[in-house]
């Protein structure tokens, strides 16, 4: 009788791992785990194919070079100003100095993702005063559009806002004074990482203030004392806007004009929205945007969705803000997409679910096979990427130091089903281009002018030498590739070489091109081809006349 009255193995084991599961151990070994497997794809690759990612590192490497090279310092140098735009310029290049740079790459990646994720489960903790597993589903979030673009610096600040606002929300029962130190250097910090992270601080430690003075106002016959303690915090909170108002009339982003002012459509916000989980496979990206939401909803119908009080605000201004937002002003682009992924991180952090053991393990177990598909899928898009970052490397090797290169790009005007042919790599589930930069990296280790490199002066401390700074050194006015390619020299074609203030151009996207070698002979030369670019020197080069016709 005793031996029937034992629970079976199988219930014994499952009581096991429930209890397991609730205890503190479990839930630090998820998010260890949760990162290692983030980290998988960065280390099956030299290079990871994101955006803007090769330039930045280029950068990096160029500003630790500078100025003992004396190659790059003919061409580029420092500008170090009031920047709010330098996450990773204050470090990255010194590490590049110490470790190979392509490792430093990876590991400030790697630093990147666990920044969002421990970032997100310390704020989500503080906010709802407990861990919560769901903080943990930020790991789906992880390849965001942001991170796949390569925005490294706007990435950086976006974990450290969430780390900061945790840190605020833990720490406000200190003194006055302290609670204002720590409110202006977070501000201070975040101001100098990348803005749209010091929005999200604030956003995030507004809110939850806002929280706590409304139920002070709500009660304030009983609370006089939680009322007293709110306003002298919420005074703290008013100093982290010092930081902004004595810095940011510094930055020269206050007189510049936003011509370039940019609205997505209605449809096009609402596609936008699967961004926090954008990558390569539109169905994947789209069913995990829906299943999370469909959680979501699901708890709400069922009343076991929990809305942190000092999150409401944070959560309603920040969707508010994402519909009003242009997606281009004052020469940044992808700005409501910020939102888009802010709103991402808010969906695991604001929220938590009080489901019963059955229902949290069968959640559990359908984002972690989403979670396990999205991180197979960006490894092996990125393993697919080996050979065409191999095939530039080989042509760039032929560039000599202290020579000057130009590119050809196509677009999608240029080719019949564009998007349909750009390999995997190299385009996101949203159709955006993510190859242009790559050949960037390879060319500043060869000591070599790449004209595409980032020197906005008001967004980095790198700028161009004169002459490299005037447009005969810049992409605007060149032919596209079309036309190069059109050896017949149509009507309005120049009559200067377009590429006359350069030695070398690469051709990338060969694809495009069914012969290669031919196109516009009278101006370039060709060298050499592969299945991923071609290299070209330029006929006469540097014998550019003081004004260039423009090509465009």
């Amino acid at each position: 009788m005793d031996q029937l009255a034992r629970p079976a193995p199988t219930d014994r084991s499952l009581s096991l791992i429930t209890d397991f599961l609730k205890t503190a151990v479990a839930w630090w070994l998820a998010m260890l785990l949760a990162w290692i497997a983030l980290c998988v794809p960065l280390f099956l690759v030299d290079l990871p194919p994101l955006g803007d990612y090769p330039n930045h590192l280029a950068r990096m490497v160029l500003m630790s070079r500078l100025p003992d090279d004396p190659v790059l310092a003919s061409f580029y140098m420092t500008n170090w100003a009031i920047i709010p735009d330098l996450a990773i310029d204050v470090f990255m290049p010194a590490l590049v100095k110490v470790i190979p740079p392509l490792l430093a790459g990876k590991l400030l990646l790697a630093g990147i993702l666990l920044l969002d994720i421990i970032g997100a489960a310390a704020y989500a903790a503080c906010v709802h005063g407990r861990r919560t597993w769901w903080s943990l589903g930020a790991a789906l979030a992880g390849y965001n559009i942001a991170f796949m673009m390569g925005f490294l610096n706007f990435n950086v600040s976006l974990g450290l806002a969430m780390l900061l606002a945790a840190g605020w929300i833990g720490l406000r029962r200190w003194t006055v004074l302290r609670a204002a130190a720590f409110a202006v250097a977070a501000s201070a910090l975040l101001f100098f990482c990348h803005l749209m992270g010091l929005f999200f601080f604030l956003a995030l430690a507004g809110s939850f203030e806002a929280s706590l003075l409304w139920v002070s106002l709500r009660d304030t016959g009983r609370s006089r004392e939680m009322f007293q303690r709110t306003l002298v915090a919420a005074g703290s909170l008013a100093a982290m806007l010092v930081p902004v108002a004595v810095l940011y009339p510094l930055t020269g982003l206050s007189s510049t004009a936003g011509d370039d002012t940019r609205f997505l459509s209605p449809h096009e916000k609402l596609v936008q929205l699967i961004g926090p989980f954008v990558n390569y496979n539109f169905s994947l990206d789209a069913l995990t945007a829906c299943a999370v939401l469909g959680v979501l909803l699901a708890g709400l119908v069922t009343r076991r969705l929990i809305l942190a009080p000092g999150a409401v605000a944070a959560v309603m201004g920040v969707a508010l803000l994402y519909t009003a937002l242009p997606t281009e002003y004052k020469g940044t682009g992808f700005l409501d997409t910020r939102l888009a992924v802010m709103l991402g991180f808010l969906a695991f952090t604001a929220f938590r679910l009080r489901l019963s053991p059955l229902l949290s393990r069968a959640v559990g177990v359908g984002l972690l096979v989403l979670f396990g598909l999205r991180v197979a899928t960006v490894s092996f898009a990125w393993i697919e990427s080996r050979i065409d970052v191999d095939n530039t490397r080989a042509l760039v090797s032929l560039v000599q130091p202290g020579e000057r290169v130009a590119q050809i790009g196509i677009g999608p005007d240029d080719v019949v089903d564009y998007w349909e042919k750009i390999g995997l790599p190299w385009r996101l589930s949203t159709n955006e281009r993510t190859g242009f930069h790559m050949p960037g990296y390879f060319f500043i280790e060869r000591s070599a002018f790449w004209p595409y490199l980032f020197t906005d002066v008001l967004q980095q401390p790198i700028v161009m030498r004169p002459p490299y700074d005037d447009r005969r050194y810049t992409f605007r006015g060149r032919p596209s590739r079309a036309r190069l390619a059109d050896i017949g020299g149509e009507a309005g074609l120049p009559t200067v070489n377009p590429y006359c203030a350069f030695d070398v151009v690469l051709f990338q996207d060969i694809w495009a091109e069914p012969h290669p070698a031919t196109i516009q002979p009278n101006w370039l030369e060709f060298v050499a081809a592969n299945k991923t670019a071609a290299l070209y020197r330029v006929r006469a080069p540097r014998s550019c006349p003081v004004v260039v016709p423009n090509g465009a």
